[in-house]
């Protein structure tokens, strides 16, 4: 078993541009991207992860939806593509 520990903090930025500026930036700082860019199929999100030096990673993301009254739950089945 692996030790808890953080997975990642994500920072919320105004659109896409911010998203690859951010993840070219951090790149050039030496961090490397963990994945991405890229688009989460549940949420729309547009993202780019990059490997924090102190554990975990961090996010750039941006654009994902929001619920409406008119927004219905459904059951999916658990597969790494939701989310990545």
């Amino acid at each position: 078993n692996k030790p808890a520990g953080l997975n990642h903090v994500a920072f919320v930025v105004r659109d896409i541009h911010e998203v690859i500026g951010g993840g070219l930036n951090m790149n050039r700082s030496e961090w490397s991207t963990f994945i991405g860019p890229g688009r989460h199929p549940i949420s729309s999100a547009y993202f780019w992860y990059v490997n924090s030096p102190l554990g975990g990673a961090f996010e750039y993301y941006t654009n994902d939806d929001y619920l409406t009254e008119e927004w219905q739950p459904r059951v999916e089945e658990h597969r790494l593509e939701l989310f990545t």
